[in-house]
């Protein structure tokens, strides 16, 4: 049975979705998501320690080695974290401006049920 085109939009924005997650994993480090529940104006919640997604890959050293070499968590949303979306976003290879993107991520994160809470950028 062929997909209709429904169907393979939401696949598809459904895959675009887990990948910008997976770069943002690998990009955020606890100031950049205190910095999002801040600009969301989220209440502050303190989270526990969650079980570590790495995997070992280049990527995930990287990360590593940064963030015991770089504990800083000075900066704003849009001069700190607003850039690695952007760069998260643009690592997808779609063909529109980031802000666009990360809407349609979003629209595609609530269809799904992933986030409680509807954000326009």
């Amino acid at each position: 049975m062929q997909p209709n085109d429904f169907e393979s939009a939401i696949i598809t924005s459904s895959y675009h979705l887990e990948r910008f997650l997976d770069f943002i994993n690998l990009e955020f480090d606890e100031g950049d998501y205190s910095l999002v529940r801040e600009h969301l104006r989220l209440p502050k919640f303190n989270v526990g320690k969650p079980a570590s997604l790495d995997c070992h890959c280049e990527a995930h050293r990287d990360k590593r080695y940064s963030q015991t070499t770089n504990n800083s968590f000075s900066g704003t949303f849009s001069g700190r974290t607003w850039p690695k979306m952007v760069d998260c976003v643009k690592r997808l290879g779609l063909e529109a401006e980031p802000a666009q993107i990360l809407a349609n991520l979003s629209a595609t994160a609530h269809f799904l049920g992933y986030q409680r809470t509807v954000t326009y950028l």
